[in-house]
């Protein structure tokens, strides 16, 4: 699966952690490239939320850049 930018991210408060969670771990073991043009703090965060609401799960992050 490819996502690119607006992947299911809670952290923006778009929508609730637990529902987040439960979306991630429905993907199972579907491996996801996770493309973004977010600066590197922001992107830190974000690996670090997806891996912590689902770390069986199977992430590869690109970055792209954004001028």
């Amino acid at each position: 699966m490819i996502c690119h930018s607006h992947d299911d991210d809670a952290r923006r408060k778009r929508t609730d952690a637990a529902s987040a969670g439960k979306r991630i771990k429905r993907l199972d073991k579907i491996p996801q490239l996770i493309s973004n043009e977010i600066p590197v703090v922001e992107k830190e965060k974000f690996e670090s939320y997806e891996k912590s609401v689902f770390p069986e799960g199977d992430f590869t992050f690109v970055d792209l850049p954004f001028d």
